[in-house]
């Protein structure tokens, strides 16, 4: 991959078939039922814990769903079970997009609302992590294709965390993994130049490794 690809620009403008795409992908995430949520939640978990992706001591970072996306919270606690170690995204500079990663567990005073209304525990800079000190990345998405193609909500911020995996020429960790549901997968998605791809899409049916995975991996 391109060593020099640039970080996404707060001055680019998506084409029109990319913004139209997320909204129309977003109704479909929306327009599935609690009921629903819940049993794809648990499907997903306990895929994950018996491909052995929640592993002792591995750092794995998770989100908080917002907006419809796929709620990992069982895979939160099947990774506790697990003794893996538990982190969440926070933002440290929502003018530059720039992203870190803090325990789970880190105390109350840790806590705090970013600027989009979530909830993360990102007061205490010292319990910082970057992508590179992780194991496996569960990313949120909007749409996926085959290819390891992600389309998120256009913030960027996964995209610059995670451009160190743009800079090398073989598979290495963090493992990404795009957590969905079956109707989120697309024929085809647009891959901008810093758009990350991901390693492997999970759904409530099934685990995915994508053609990038495929064709990097030693």
């Amino acid at each position: 991959m391109n060593a020099d690809m640039p970080a996404p620009s707060d001055k680019f403008r998506e084409p029109t078939d990319r913004r139209e795409l997320r909204r129309d992908f977003r109704k479909r995430r929306r327009a599935i039922t609690p009921s629903e949520r819940l049993i794809a939640a648990r499907k997903i978990a306990r895929l994950l814990a018996k491909a052995h992706l929640l592993l002792p001591g591995k750092r794995i970072a998770v989100y908080l769903a917002h907006d419809g996306e796929l709620d990992p919270k069982d895979i939160i606690q099947q990774a506790h079970r697990r003794q893996a170690l538990v982190y969440l995204p926070v933002i440290t500079s929502a003018q530059n997009k720039r992203m870190r990663f803090a325990p789970i567990n880190s105390p109350p005073r840790a806590w705090r609302a970013n600027r989009y209304g979530i909830h993360e525990p990102g007061a205490i800079p010292r319990l910082h992590r970057s992508a590179a000190q992780l194991d496996v990345v569960l990313l949120p998405l909007v749409a996926f294709d085959s290819q390891g193609h992600r389309l998120g909500m256009g913030g960027g911020y996964y995209d610059r965390a995670l451009a160190l995996r743009g800079r090398r020429n073989h598979w290495h960790k963090p493992l990404l993994i795009g957590l969905a549901y079956d109707c989120q997968e697309a024929s085809s998605l647009h891959n901008a130049r810093w758009d990350i791809p991901l390693d492997m899409v999970a759904t409530p049916t099934r685990l995915i490794p994508t053609s990038f995975s495929l064709r990097e991996k030693p």
